[in-house]
């Protein structure tokens, strides 16, 4: 098996047009790391798309900050689930953040071209079981839907471009 995220990550000479991934790219230990083997693994004008949730977003930054154990109880507190079809992963949210300069720097130094870098606010679910939380969040997400913040974002998803520059590179 083949870790995306390890320094000794390798498809030898496979290229592709599309990389794509889904509420992944928090569990990885190194944002950098993970965003450098996707590069490698891009064609000629190869495309990356990743769909995240976003460190500031308070049940994200409890998970973040929580032990492990501590976390998962969390999580069952607020959203009950089957652990078998949705269990809970060790997340580390390197490099997932909102659309903020900083972001957009990481991503360019690498040697991609930032296509496309949207965040979303709010999320469904996490307070249901405490109503006065749940009425706290949605004040929250009403006035950053009116005046947006790329640090508070709850999802974000960036579609990156090799850029030109790395057509040569192994």
């Amino acid at each position: 098996m083949k870790d995306i995220a390890s320094q000794e990550f390798s498809l030898n000479s496979t290229k592709f047009d599309l990389v794509f991934s889904k509420m992944m790219a928090e569990h990885v230990k190194s944002g950098e790391q993970f965003h450098r083997n996707v590069l490698q693994m891009l064609a000629e004008n190869g495309l990356a798309v990743h769909f995240f949730p976003t460190l500031y977003a308070l049940p994200f930054l409890v998970n973040r900050l929580a032990p492990e154990v501590l976390a998962d109880k969390i999580a069952d507190l607020f959203t009950p689930r089957d652990k078998y079809q949705h269990a809970k992963f060790p997340a580390y949210y390197s490099w997932c953040r909102g659309p903020v300069r900083s972001q957009l720097k990481k991503y360019e130094e690498l040697g991609y071209e930032v296509i496309e870098y949207k965040g979303f606010f709010g999320h469904h679910g996490y307070y249901n079981r405490l109503p006065f939380l749940k009425r706290i969040h949605e004040l929250k997400t009403d006035y950053l839907l009116r005046k947006p913040s790329p640090l508070f974002t709850s999802y974000a998803y960036v579609v990156l471009k090799k850029a030109q520059k790395h057509f040569g590179r192994k």
